[in-house]
């Protein structure tokens, strides 16, 4: 069993990429970045953060209460110059992303389409080679997953072979 798990690991195992690809992929990175700098222009910080929290205005920054914790006071600040935010009751810092990701309980991928949405820009969309890396990946996964059953769970499975994640047996 654990010699086939193996084997079919090591055939999911991304193959040495020619330099065309690198090239290829390059751009793919590239693009990817020029879209998310393109929503972070077209969008200020203290626009997406107005939507949650109401903002005032002192000198360069805007400051409110906390959206992260009940508070009296206003600790948190988001300066667009520098196109961050920062809570300074409980030390939470990001940009745009981080503050929808933080606040509405999304992911990454999730955050950019609606901060997309927002900004009146087309959804990002996935190349070719995005779309069967992320197929072998989960591919890889499940065997993975699976491997890890059987391993744990065998009753034939010698116990030396059960190794806790922790480093104990």
């Amino acid at each position: 069993r654990d010699s086939y798990c193996i084997s079919v690991f090591l055939m999911i195992r991304r193959p040495p990429r020619s330099t065309r690809k690198e090239s290829s992929a390059a751009s793919d990175v590239y693009k990817r970045q020029e879209y998310l700098d393109e929503i972070k222009t077209r969008l200020k910080v203290s626009t997406v953060v107005s939507k949650s929290v109401s903002l005032k205005k002192r000198g360069k920054e805007f400051v409110c209460l906390s959206p992260f914790k009940t508070e009296k006071t206003p600790s948190f600040t988001v300066n667009d110059e520098k196109e961050f935010y920062h809570c300074f009751a409980t030390s939470e810092h990001g940009n745009i992303f981080d503050f929808i990701m933080k606040t509405q309980n999304l992911k990454f991928g999730e955050a950019v389409k609606s901060l997309a949405n927002l900004a009146g820009m087309r959804p990002y969309t996935f190349s070719k080679q995005d779309e069967e890396r992320e197929k072998k990946w989960k591919e890889y996964l499940s065997i993975y997953r699976q491997y890890v059953c059987l391993l744990y769970t065998s009753d034939a499975a010698d116990d030396s072979l059960r190794v806790d994640l922790g480093g104990r047996r």
